[in-house]
């Protein structure tokens, strides 16, 4: 604790943040709407215990919602605003280590957002005790209060070291909340509803919803609460390995994760989307056997448009390092999987764990009836989407060794329109057997594989295609990196 209170990033924001008259000033405006919203709900019930039972739903949801956006904002413009004011160089060269440094900014940028949280407390867990709640569950509740606000910090910390401006991180800001909104990741066959904190409170309170969650972790039947506190923390560990590595670097330095976490994260993820899987939605012929092979078919969605791009964007090189690299390697002193070279075979590599995990999870949940056709045909899937996420992040790589400014945000753009257009074209032709627009999605997109039909000619055909445009790429990436390096020349005296 005293080397959480000596830490002068911490005490900067504590300084500036919380000065006699903005504390006081800030008190009092929560104390008021504490007491108006208790003034509210008293004069609409008439028994003591359901007055405090509403004044405390008010409270609690006030707390999660505002000071949740108020955490991922603050956190969200820590960085930005910075480089903004030309302080950032400042901060950055500090004797402050690195984790120094994320602690300050996570604790200190949203401290008056905890401030806020502090001076609500006694009313909110005054009026849970007087409607009943035991003080057991009052503590589980703001366990997760907090570790949802951590996250939601980590998360804002995270955009705004990538971001450029505290305009785009305000935009990101809408997604960090997006999975906190009722609707989403409430299923009931998968514990990713553990992750929505709502979730959390229906299990504590039993208000009314869907049916009560019963979430597994490996098979066994885990507490909601328990459950989500678990996945804050682990996701927030992963967070804080990429603002650690990164919080020092220059922007056209930065690399989220090392090839071997990379490839660490995406066995992370698959691990966990297998180990919160209800054992009884999945076997009985649902993974292999006559059924749908839904179990497959999500872990090759899954890892084809999120968990694959998400390592092939975080493997990214920098271009200086690239072209270090490049020269070392052409005098003979560099290998080709260096860890400062071309990312296509650690996605590769992360590619076959993913699929590894698929047939050790299906192997464990039921017998494999031999040769395991269901896996297979995943098998070819895996492949087909793992050569367009290479052929997508050789893409971002090359726009890095442009003078493109924001060259991977504009190289994703890019890639977005390029989709756009063969889904339009694609349509405009018809998408029926032996149509046009099937020959163009069969070429151009890995459709085939996302709608787990089995791979035709056609596209075996687009496999060769899309090998060809990998190769294409790797021979642009290479002329980009033997071009001589331009230095500015001094102009005569």
């Amino acid at each position: 604790m005293t080397g959480l209170l000596d830490n002068p990033e911490l005490a900067r924001h504590v300084r500036a943040d919380l000065r006699p008259a903005r504390a006081a000033s800030t008190g009092l405006v929560v104390l008021l709407l504490c007491g108006l919203v208790a003034l509210w709900c008293w004069t609409a019930r008439e028994a003591v215990e359901d007055a405090a039972r509403l004044t405390y739903a008010w409270l609690l949801g006030a707390q999660f919602v505002v000071l949740g956006f108020w955490c991922a904002s603050a956190c969200g413009q820590a960085i930005t605003r910075e480089r903004e004011l030309r302080t950032w160089d400042f901060v950055r060269t500090t004797r402050l280590t690195r984790a120094e440094l994320l602690v300050g900014k996570l604790l200190g940028a949203p401290i008056l957002a905890y401030y806020a949280l502090a001076c609500s407390l006694p009313m909110a867990l005054g009026t849970g005790l007087l409607a009943g709640f035991s003080p057991g569950v009052l503590l589980v509740t703001y366990l997760v209060l907090i570790a949802f606000l951590l996250l939601l910090g980590l998360l804002g910390l995270l955009f705004s070291l990538l971001a450029e401006r505290s305009g785009m991180v305000a935009v990101a800001l809408v997604g960090l909340l997006a999975f906190a909104w009722p609707g989403i990741g409430m299923r009931t066959e998968a514990g990713w509803a553990a992750l929505n904190p709502l979730a959390a409170l229906q299990s504590l309170y039993e208000f009314p919803g869907p049916r009560r969650l019963r979430l597994f972790l490996f098979g066994q039947n885990i507490p909601v609460p328990a459950l989500t506190i678990l996945l804050y923390a682990a996701f927030g560990a992963w967070v804080v390995l990429m603002l650690v590595r990164n919080l020092k670097k220059d922007r056209d330095q930065m690399q989220l994760l090392s090839r071997g976490q990379a490839v660490g994260f995406v066995a992370f993820l698959n691990a966990l989307f297998y180990a919160l899987l209800d054992p009884s939605t999945v076997r009985d012929g649902l993974v292999l056997g006559s059924g749908p092979g839904w179990l497959a078919q999500v872990a090759v969605v899954l890892n084809g448009l999120a968990i694959l791009p998400l390592a092939g964007i975080a493997l990214l090189t920098p271009p200086e390092r690239l072209r270090v690299w490049w020269r070392r390697r052409l005098a003979g002193d560099a290998r080709y999987l260096a860890a400062d070279g071309l990312t296509w075979p650690w996605l590769v590599l992360a590619a076959l764990v993913a699929y590894l995990l698929l047939v050790v999870t299906a192997a464990a949940l039921g017998p494999m009836p031999p040769p395991g056709p269901r896996l297979i045909r995943a098998g070819g899937q895996f492949a087909l989407l793992t050569l367009f996420v290479v052929r997508d992040v050789l893409f971002l790589q090359w726009c890095t060794l442009t003078r493109m400014h924001q060259p991977v945000l504009k190289g994703l753009a890019w890639l977005g329109l390029y989709y756009a257009t063969v889904a339009i074209v694609a349509a405009v032709f018809g998408l029926g057997p032996g149509e046009p627009g099937r020959f163009v999605t069969a070429m151009l997109t890995p459709v085939a594989a996302l709608r787990g039909e089995p791979l035709a000619a056609l596209d075996v055909a687009g496999f060769v295609v899309e090998a060809a445009a990998c190769a294409g790429l790797l021979a642009a990436i290479s002329r980009r990196l033997g071009r001589p390096t331009r230095r500015p020349v001094p102009a005569p005296a």
